[in-house]
């Protein structure tokens, strides 16, 4: 289990879940943001880039740059458009 960067006890959250990215459980809050979930887990690169294979991670956190395209349940999705449920499978694309 990776180190989690959120503030400690300063805000409400949703339920404590269990998320899976690449395989790996996360504990994320249901109705957080997907990327700063992952942010807050300490997974900062989400995917490679598909020509020259570079790290992309967030960047804009309003959906208009694409770098944190993710497969949320099978689909393609963008972290920072996607909200936690419980048991959601993520992926690298």
């Amino acid at each position: 289990m990776t180190k989690d960067l959120r503030e400690k006890n300063i805000y409400d959250r949703g339920k404590l879940v269990k998320i899976y990215f690449n395989g790996e459980k996360i504990l994320a809050y249901e109705g957080e943001n997907l990327a700063s979930a992952l942010y807050a887990s300490n997974k900062k690169i989400l995917r490679s880039s598909p020509n020259l294979n570079m790290p992309r991670g967030i960047f804009c956190l309003i959906g208009s740059c694409q770098e944190c395209l993710l497969l949320v349940n099978g689909k393609r999705k963008l972290a920072c458009l996607t909200y936690i449920k419980e048991n959601m499978l993520i992926e690298s694309i």
